[in-house]
C-alpha cells in the first residue's frame, strides 16, 4: 500500500469537480462543507447543482470531454484537487492525464485507486476524535460497516471519553507553563500512566483527573 492517511485543510483551495451527476454533486458537497472554493464542470448539471450555483455557493462551467480538452487543461491548471466524477471512463482517464501533466492532485469518485487522494468514511465522537476508514476502493460497504462499529464502541467507552476530555484540559494548561516541547511530550505520557491519574479516568471522574495531571506538572515546573 502506498496511501498514507492524512488530513488536510481545504478551507480555500480551489477543487475542481468534473461530473454534473449526483456523485459530482455529493463531492461538492463535501467540499463545500469543509470551505473549499468549489468549480464543477460537466456537460450537464444536476438541479442540486444548479439550485448551489444560483446562490453562489459553486461555479459551473460547461464542457465536453472529449472535445474541450483546452479548457479542461486550464480549469485543472488553476485547480488544487481535481475530482473525477464523470460516468464516461474514458472522459475521467483523459482528464486524470491531463492533471497528471500539469501535476495537480486527482481523486477519481467511480474508481478510488485510479488516483491520489482517497477520501474516506469519517465520523466523530465526543466532539473531537476524528476517525476514517477506507477499503481503497476493495469493499466500500465493508469500510463503512467497520467505522460504524468503530464509532459506537468508542462512543460506549465513557473512560476513554474522559480521558479525551481531561488531556485536552491538560495539554492546554501545560502548554502555558512548560515551553519545551520534549518536556511536554514525556510529561504527558507520565501523567496517562499514573496510578492515580488513571484511576479517576476509570471512574469517568474528568475533575480529580485534571486536578492530578496539574500536580504531576507542578512539580516538574518548579
Amino acid at each position: 500500500m502506498t496511501h498514507l492517511p492524512l488530513y488536510i485543510d481545504v478551507e480555500g483551495k480551489r477543487v475542481t469537480i468534473f461530473g454534473g451527476g449526483m456523485v459530482g454533486e455529493r463531492r461538492a458537497r463535501l467540499f463545500l462543507e469543509h470551505g473549499a472554493q468549489v468549480v464543477v464542470a460537466a456537460e450537464r448539471f444536476s438541479k442540486g447543482l444548479e439550485e448551489l450555483a444560483s446562490r453562489g455557493r459553486i461555479e459551473l462551467v460547461r464542457l465536453r470531454v472529449p472535445g474541450d480538452e483546452d479548457l479542461a487543461r486550464r480549469l485543472v491548471r488553476e485547480s488544487w484537487l481535481v475530482v473525477l466524477a464523470m460516468s464516461s471512463s474514458e472522459a475521467n482517464r483523459i482528464i486524470a492525464g491531463i492533471a497528471m501533466d500539469e501535476g495537480v492532485m486527482v481523486n477519481n469518485a467511480t474508481s478510488a485507486m485510479e488516483g491520489d487522494v482517497i477520501i474516506p468514511f469519517r465520523a466523530t465522537v465526543w466532539g473531537g476524535i476524528h476517525l476514517a476508514s477506507t477499503s481503497l476502493g476493495e469493499a466500500g460497504i465493508a469500510a463503512r460497516r467497520a467505522l460504524e462499529e468503530a464509532a459506537k464502541h468508542l462512543e460506549s467507552r465513557g473512560d476513554l471519553e474522559t480521558l479525551y476530555h481531561a488531556m485536552r484540559t491538560v495539554k492546554r494548561i501545560m502548554k502555558q507553563v512548560i515551553q519545551d516541547p520534549k518536556k511536554r511530550f514525556k510529561l504527558y505520557f507520565e501523567i496517562a500512566e499514573d496510578e492515580e491519574f488513571k484511576k479517576a479516568v476509570e471512574q469517568g471522574d474528568q475533575e480529580a483527573a485534571v486536578e492530578r495531571a496539574l500536580e504531576i506538572i507542578r512539580e516538574h515546573a518548579a
